[in-house]
């Protein structure tokens, strides 16, 4: 929750950002005085560099706790069950389990899912501010949008037979290690 608001804060300062940028082009090229503009530019900068690093701090602790629980749990299954069911998988296919699938787990749950939310609020904030400077090419990027996520949705689904190959490789290499 805390990463949450971390992230929709970000969204917040890059469009503060933004603006900040606008009034200093506004300023210079009306030949107004400037020097406030800029120094709340330089004070958003540091506000952004200084909640992009907790924010990755913070999404490496929460992924690593998270993905130790994944393992300890794998780990208290395979040592808890009947020998002759864990025999029928490969030593290889286990370890890939607990390497690779564990920590795909772990990052969709910690930053790809926060990442999906921090996305959208980071798409109205932006819709906002563009209509407010210009509803034309808001409308055209708000048309736009459906497109592109398909062509995205399109891609994703391509690559998922490819994941599983390199999985299947990946698990093939563990059990002769």
């Amino acid at each position: 929750l805390f990463l949450l608001l971390l992230d929709v804060s970000a969204t917040g300062v890059s469009i503060g950002m933004t603006l900040i940028s606008r009034r200093i082009i506004d300023a210079a090229t009306s030949g107004n005085e400037f020097f406030n503009s800029v120094i709340l530019y330089i004070c958003v900068i540091v506000v952004s560099l200084l909640i992009g690093a907790l924010t990755s701090i913070l999404s490496v602790i929460i992924n690593e706790r998270f993905a130790f629980r994944i393992r300890l749990r794998i780990y208290e299954s395979v040592m808890t069950t009947c020998w002759k069911d864990i025999s029928k998988y490969h030593s290889g296919d286990i370890i890939t389990r607990l390497s690779s699938d564990v920590d795909i787990v772990a990052t969709g749950i910690t930053e790809v899912l926060p990442s999906i939310f921090s996305l959208g609020v980071s798409l109205i904030a932006a819709f906002i501010t563009l209509a407010y400077f210009d509803l034309g090419i808001a409308l055209f990027a708000l048309i736009l949008a459906p497109i592109t996520a398909w062509i995205g949705i399109f891609s994703g689904k391509l690559l998922g037979p490819i994941q599983a190959k390199i999985q299947q490789s990946e698990s093939a290499y563990q059990s002769y290690m």
